[in-house]
């Protein structure tokens, strides 16, 4: 039968449709018959699902998909003894014209089935290239079909480090392919993908490692990647919304750039640089245009940047052409940087454009003047002498009337061109010195200006001399001791003139009461007279400690710390020239000089650090944080603990985020700011963010090898606690080291990424016992949420301190592991202030450490005088008051949730699951709604949170106990929750087993009574009988009686009617009312015939009527609220009596 299947598939496309329906039907009669498949039957089977392949009818093609549903008889191929006839499959696939295949052939089905099965039986690896080469020939036969084919195809191409070869092979096809552009002229999103997913590939094979890419290999590379954009019509056509090339272009370039940043073959990829500069000249030309213009925008920018940051030494030609397209697009400030490392390799185009660069910022946004700003800066600072009179003049007007955050700028850049050409800002001395527009505290910089102007020009020594001296009686110290320095190098040219203002020095010398004010005046006067050596040493040290006073004070500009570091070695060296010649007068002029300059210096220095303390790529986080969004950067200001004043201050910055994160890194710690970012982000749940902090921190691992911070032996005491309170638990973690606890905290030694979570594993593991800083941040926090969870699991003491006033046990997840802790209240109430820094009340703080004695031992080499003998206990008289006795019901009632949770919470072991779904169903089929994990539980649920909700919104909970049950950690949390929240309990023993168990719920198991389900096996199946009516009967006192739970009730005890019993106490013999009396004794119903006035009576002797009948009948005769019976005589309902 099967080879007749095979001689009639090459015809199957001239058969009439009964012909191919017997085909197929014969092929199925013979898959179904085969049991065991041999070698030669699977051959067989295999040539015929390539003829069926062939025809292309999907009567066939569908046969063969339903064959590789059947995994019973798949798994008898041994697919090692057939790969040719695997390549025969995908040959015929290969070869079928597309105008052959009918619609819903399955041939993308049937193709990945069999991959799949290669890949499980690890045999993909033999045919990896003629599967590569399946998904080219797919690629290049322009058919929507075969091209999801190959899409599909590549997705089994895996490719690792030793596939040289393949690599090879993938790299050469792909560049003939795609030098056939006729193909390509339409866009084919599954064909882009099927190349794009085997060049992925490759570039995963490198892992990161450009060693690993060969000579030969780099260089077709570059030939693929230069083709890819060297003609722009292909990269952006005028109809189609975006193109193959395009595509490869957007996803290669970018990462293979990455790869070989930091090697020499960068600067053999400088034409893909020109193509990205050409790229961005015409995005921004067509800056409204379609999507490909828009997707271009930030490839070509990426690019850029990555050569920008790696600086081959080729990029310096293109000078030019960066230039031109930094001064023409609108966002400038992301070729910054660009610039700025171009300008060392080729200064000549930057200097020809300082006009250009003046003359835009006239036009451009006010959030990009400080991009054009920072590359004048890196000028002026590089080459002052390029700047001409008006440009001068130019900065100093701008710095009285520019945004407020761009004039020191202005004015650093004015100062530095000053400093080595006087001449060119002399005019303009006047200006300096008395226009009101400046603001206040740019004087100290306009200060050292003029003074420099002065020492330069004679002519107007003395007008600066008298400015000087009428703001010597400044107010402000550190103004006064920078006019005393300056005066100090200026008298030297003109003492005599300098005698008329000796008293009013004199003076200003004895009204100060600063001893180092007097030194300073005394100096300037031992100036004005020309006295020795000696005091003009001391006058020297007083102006450099006035230098590094004024380090801290003057803020402006952003770069010229460039050429700082060498400036300042020059300008110590000359200062210790100059000391070893100090008894000439000459000299001594010269180390006020050498001083002032070093002042000069330091001004720039701290202009330039003030102008943002953030690392530089926090131009890139603020771009994603700044869009107003959910969690954006007020979110993120929140998270690290900013209050709402600071966040509207910030909102009123053209940069708000920016704002922030200056202020963050300029008051923490690098390390620690760091670590900070990172957990607020990843609260946040902002990835894009964690990206690029992420990956700044590993491009510096490189720099030096990280430090590791080692204990001699792991701290016995670990601190868990959320960001916000970082200071406090800095506090706490002092006093306790005081008093002989050495604490692990995250900070101080930690790393940012794997490394952070990998240092809390290993401190968690090492301690004795974890102190838990609970806040509500803090029960909120996923990263502290897996702190607690794995002191859980590995049994770890943990210590609970309530940071503040909130809920006990906290909501969230960790209320059912808190709810068996006693906390500490760690917070101070009014009258228990200290009148030290502390935060919590004395007596708390003896109570912790008792608690610490219990786990871990002082060390007594750490004790301070503080906590000598902390152990000795502390007598104290305690006095209770009584208080009024709060009933059951009341606490029940303050406790039941309004909310849609269900009313009972089933608490139980896993190994008793079957019986308590059963328990589940019975009760919901009573009309209870019923809390059970495994139907309240989804996919990516919190167990913790989940069963926190569950217990707090139900009004009981029932307990199914077992020894197993009694010895569960999360059992014990579910009933330590309940009893904390001072909800029901209502115990079913299910198991023999002593009450109270044995263990931590004995205590709450004592008082109350459990209902034994344990003597018949048949109640846990069907929970049915007296002991499950005792159970109902019990529920019935938490819930109000609304007539729902009365049906529910009486429903148990119902029986059928019987239809023709006929009973009556005057005719019905004695022996049958005993018979039925007795019946009714054993929970058996008898029913009288029903009339309109009377409800089916069930009877039951006086003497045998049970503690839970007699609540039925109680349930049953019970008024309700219009005095009537709870249940009306005419419903079907049984009443018990």
């Amino acid at each position: 039968m099967a080879n007749m299947c095979l001689k009639m598939s090459p015809v199957a496309h001239t058969l009439p449709e009964d012909g191919l329906r017997c085909i197929s039907e014969a092929f199925e009669y013979c898959w179904e018959g085969y049991t065991n498949l041999s070698s030669e039957e699977t051959t067989l089977t295999l040539k015929v699902w390539t003829l069926f392949l062939e025809s292309g009818k999907k009567d066939l093609t569908n046969r063969i998909y339903d064959s590789l549903r059947d995994k019973e008889r798949l798994a008898q191929i041994v697919w090692k003894e057939h790969m040719e006839e695997v390549k025969g499959l995908m040959e015929a696939v290969r070869k079928t014209p597309e105008e052959k295949i009918e619609k819903f052939s399955h041939y993308e089905d049937v193709i990945k089935d069999i991959f799949a099965l290669l890949k499980k039986s690890k045999l993909l690896n033999t045919i990896r290239k003629d599967i590569t080469q399946f998904v080219f020939d797919c690629v290049v036969s322009q058919s929507f079909e075969k091209s999801g084919l190959g899409e599909t195809a590549s997705e089994f191409v895996d490719i690792t480090k030793n596939d040289g070869d393949l690599i090879e092979f993938i790299l050469d096809t792909c560049l003939s392919v795609l030098q056939r552009t006729e193909l390509f002229q339409k866009f084919d999103g599954k064909s882009a993908s099927a190349i794009q997913r085997l060049l992925t590939n490759c570039l995963e094979a490198y892992k990161g490692n450009p060693k690993l890419v060969t000579d030969v290999q780099h260089k077709k590379w570059l030939k693929l990647l230069a083709f890819l954009g060297e003609d722009m019509e292909r990269l952006f056509p005028e109809e189609e919304p975006s193109t193959v090339y395009l595509n490869l272009c957007g996803n290669t370039w970018a990462p293979y750039i990455a790869l070989i940043g930091q090697t020499p073959r960068l600067n053999d990829c400088l034409v893909l640089f020109d193509h990205s500069l050409k790229i961005a000249k015409l995005v921004e030309e067509n800056s409204n245009g379609s999507f490909p213009y828009k997707f271009m925008s930030s490839i070509s920018l990426a690019m850029l940047m990555l050569f920008a940051v790696n600086k081959p030494p080729g990029i310096g030609v293109y000078a030019d052409s960066i230039m031109d397209l930094f001064l023409e697009v609108e966002e400038c400030s992301n070729l910054s940087i660009l610039v700025n490392n171009v300008y060392p390799l080729n200064p000549t185009a930057v200097h020809a454009r300082i006009q250009a660069c003046i003359d835009r910022i006239q036009t451009i946004k006010d959030s990009q003047v400080s991009a054009i700003l920072s590359v004048l800066t890196v000028v002026a600072t590089k080459h002052p002498e390029v700047f001409n009179a008006n440009q001068t003049k130019y900065f100093i007007e701008m710095s009285t009337n520019a945004q407020s955050n761009l004039t020191s700028t202005y004015l650093a850049i004015a100062m530095v061109i000053a400093r080595n050409n006087p001449a060119i800002v002399a005019p303009h001395y006047k200006m300096l010195m008395t226009d009101k527009r400046f603001k206040p505290d740019s004087l100290p910089v306009r200060i050292i200006m003029i003074v420099n102007i002065a020492a330069h020009n004679t002519a107007v020594l003395h007008d600066v001399m008298d400015f000087l001296m009428s703001i010597m009686n400044s107010n402000d110290p550190e103004l006064v001791k920078i006019v005393i320095g300056q005066l100090s190098m200026l008298a030297k040219k003109d003492q005599d003139y300098m005698k008329k203002h000796k008293p009013t020095i004199e003076k200003l010398q004895n009204n100060t009461k600063s001893l180092e004010m007097k030194d300073s005046f005394q100096c300037l006067l031992d100036i004005i007279d020309g006295k020795g050596v000696e005091e003009l040493i001391d006058g020297l040290q007083q102006q450099q400690q006035i230098v590094r006073t004024l380090e801290v004070k003057v803020g402006a500009t952003m770069n010229t710390v460039i050429s700082l570091g060498e400036q300042v070695i020059k300008q110590t060296e000359e200062i210790s020239d100059i000391q070893q010649d100090l008894e000439k007068v000459e000299e001594r002029v010269e180390v006020v000089e050498t001083d002032i300059d070093q002042t000069k210096l330091k001004v720039e220095e701290i202009d330039n650090k003030t102008m943002t303390n953030a690392p530089k790529w926090s131009r890139d986080l603020s771009k994603l944080m700044n869009p107003e969004e959910r969690n954006d950067w007020r979110l993120l200001a929140s998270r690290l603990g900013y209050k709402n004043a600071d966040i509207k201050a910030w909102a009123q910055q053209h940069d708000p985020c920016m704002a922030l994160l200056s202020e963050w890194y300029a008051t923490h710690k690098t390390s620690e700011a760091n670590k900070g970012l990172l957990t607020a982000l990843q609260e946040m749940n902002r990835v894009d963010g964690l990206i690029i902090v992420e990956n700044a921190m590993k491009i510096a691992d490189n720099v030096v090898e990280d430090d590791e911070f080692e204990y001699a032996s792991p701290p016995p005491v670990f601190l868990s606690y959320q960001w916000g309170i970082q200071n406090e638990v800095k506090l706490l973690k002092q006093h306790l080291e005081s008093a002989g606890y050495v604490c692990w905290m995250d900070i101080g030694q930690m790393g940012g990424g794997d490394k952070l979570f990998e240092k809390i594993d290993n401190g968690i593991r090492g301690a004795k016992v974890i102190v838990s800083c609970t806040t509500e941040k803090y029960a909120k926090s996923p990263n502290c949420n897996r702190e607690v969870n794995l002191a859980v699991t590995l049994g770890k003491p943990i210590i609970p301190l309530l940071m503040e006033k909130m809920d006990w046990p906290p909501k969230g997840s960790m209320g059912p592991i808190f709810s068996e802790y006693l906390f500490v209240r760690f917070f101070q109430r009014s009258g228990e202030e200290t009148a030290d820094s502390r935060y919590w009340p004395v007596e708390k703080f003896q109570e912790l450490l008792m608690q610490l004695n219990f786990y871990a031992v002082p060390d007594h080499s750490l004790l301070k005088s503080e906590y000598k003998d902390w152990w000795k206990p502390i007598t104290e008289d305690i006095k209770i008051e009584k208080k009024k006795d709060v009933t059951f019901q009341q606490q029940n009632k303050q406790e039941v949730s309004n909310g849609p949770s269900p009313q009972i919470f089933l608490s139980y072991q896993w190994g008793k699951q079957p019986q308590v779904k059963a328990l589940y169903e019975r009760l919901i089929s009573l009309g209870y709604t019923v809390w059970m994990d495994i139907f309240q539980m989804g996919g990516g649920d919190s167990l913790y949170d989940k069963i926190d909700k569950g217990v707090r919104g139900a009004n009981v909970v029932i307990s199914c106990v077992t020894p197993k049950y009694a010895l569960s950690a999360n059992c014990r949390r579910e009933i330590s929750l309940a009893d904390a929240l001072k909800k029901p309990l209502v115990p079913l023993m299910l198991e023999q087993m002593k009450w109270p168990p044995d263990g931590p719920m004995s205590m709450v198991f004592t008082e109350l009574l459990y209902i034994n389900m344990c003597n018949d096996d048949d109640i846990q199946k069907t929970w049915s009988g007296l002991k499950f009516d005792e159970l109902v009967t019990k529920l019935h006192e938490f819930f109000p009686d609304n007539g729902q739970v009365v049906k529910a009730v009486a429903s148990i005890v119902k029986a059928p009617v019987q239809e023709k019993a006929n009973v009556d106490e005057n005719t019905t013999p004695k022996r049958q009312i005993n018979t039925m009396t007795d019946t009714a004794s054993s929970s058996k119903s008898l029913v009288t015939p029903q009339s309109p006035s009377m409800t089916a009576i069930t009877l039951v002797r006086k003497t045998d009527q049970t503690p839970e009948v007699k609540a039925m009948h109680s349930v049953a005769s019970s008024p309700n609220t219009n005095g009537k019976p709870a249940v009306d005589s005419k419903s079907s309902s049984c009443v018990v009596i």
